[in-house]
């Protein structure tokens, strides 16, 4: 059976303030699912509501029209007391959502409400999502006029990004082996093959852990490498380094160039941003997507995910996020955060980054 997640982003969207309109919102509910219906999306529906901040009466008032409020339903918010905690980024939410969606055997359906401004972070997890055969309805209410949520509103400014999927998803299990592009940049915008091994992906944080200075990116791939087989992780791990798109370094403006790389290891550096928040988002979804892909419920193979950044632990909503997904799917993930215990500069350190290693703890566990 087809399902589909309608995810409304009030941020981008927010209740006009004309008096009255927030006393009965089940409008919204039935117009959003004629305009679904009528684009093609069928079967089972639920209606979501995503915003940083909400007051306790319009949360109320959602409900009973039926239309959740996602980050309610997350453990840190509910104890989080009177001055709610900002939920995680509604991207990893859209990923999560596709991650741990198991009731259907087709991929979950998403429709959206929300701006995708080119290039954004929005716009680059939609093309994800769809390149794994998920069904995306984009509802851009930049363009939106009329009367608030009605149906022809909506319909004027919607767009299908991929109808509801009549196959089944290569990343839900079927193997294939195809060959690698050594020069490829893995970003995540195609699925990853599943592959009748065990795996490693490593997830680099390169502002919180600098690599060794004039460093080649074979160099940074061989110690990282290296340091994960004496620890008996599995050879040839996926790396990949997320930099500051405002900093410029030594190797930095040619690493980021093009979509091809100019070295043969597999370590990928991508744009993470031009501050912290934005390079939490991005390493969080992409590590979703790596864990979408490498853990299929059917694999007999482990999955490893080593996460390496300080941007994670005083985030409560994306602590529970990581947490969970360590203990409810078939993944290990070591999270690896500096400290003054283990911050040593590389280049003086010839194990590097072996300490550092030692230094994680896995999520999910009390061993």
């Amino acid at each position: 059976m087809t399902m589909t997640m309608v995810v409304w982003n009030m941020d981008d969207y927010p209740i006009p303030d004309a008096a009255g309109i927030e006393d009965d919102l089940g409008f919204i509910r039935t117009n959003i699912q004629q305009v679904v219906h009528r684009k093609g999306f069928h079967g089972w529906m639920e209606i979501d509501a995503y915003c940083k901040r909400i007051n306790s009466d319009v949360e109320e008032k959602l409900s009973n029209a039926g239309i959740i409020y996602l980050p309610s339903c997350t453990r840190t918010y509910m104890f989080s007391g009177v001055n709610k905690a900002a939920p995680m980024d509604m991207t990893s939410i859209l990923i999560h959502s596709a991650l741990t969606n198991t009731e259907s055997c087709v991929p979950l359906c998403f429709v959206v409400i929300a701006k995708a401004k080119p290039e954004g972070e929005l716009d680059r997890v939609l093309k994800c999502l769809e390149s794994r055969g998920h069904g995306i309805l984009l509802i851009d209410p930049t363009a939106i006029t009329g009367s608030f949520f009605s149906v022809e509103s909506l319909l004027a400014c919607a767009r299908v990004l991929r109808p509801p999927p009549p196959r089944t998803d290569l990343s839900q299990g079927q193997e294939e082996v195809e060959e690698e592009d050594a020069y490829k940049i893995v970003d995540f915008l195609e699925p990853i093959r599943p592959v009748k091994e065990d795996r490693t992906g490593v997830f680099w944080d390169a502002e919180d852990f600098p690599f060794p200075p004039f460093s080649t990116p074979d160099e940074i791939y061989g110690k990282i490498e290296s340091a994960l087989l004496k620890r008996r992780y599995t050879n040839k791990p996926s790396i990949w380094v997320y930099l500051d798109d405002d900093k410029k370094g030594t190797w930095r403006g040619d690493v980021l160039i093009g979509d091809k790389k100019w070295w043969a290891s597999r370590i990928y550096f991508l744009p993470g941003g031009g501050d912290k928040a934005a390079r939490r988002i991005r390493m969080a979804n992409d590590l979703l997507f790596w864990i979408k892909d490498s853990c299929p419920y059917t694999s007999t193979f482990q999955s490893y995910s080593i996460l390496f950044s300080d941007q994670f632990k005083d985030d409560a909503e994306y602590a529970e996020l990581l947490n969970s997904l360590a203990l409810t799917e078939a993944c290990n993930i070591l999270s690896v955060i500096p400290t003054q215990d283990i911050i040593i500069e590389p280049e003086s350190d010839p194990e590097w980054p072996g300490l550092l290693i030692d230094g994680g703890s896995w999520l999910g566990r009390w061993d």
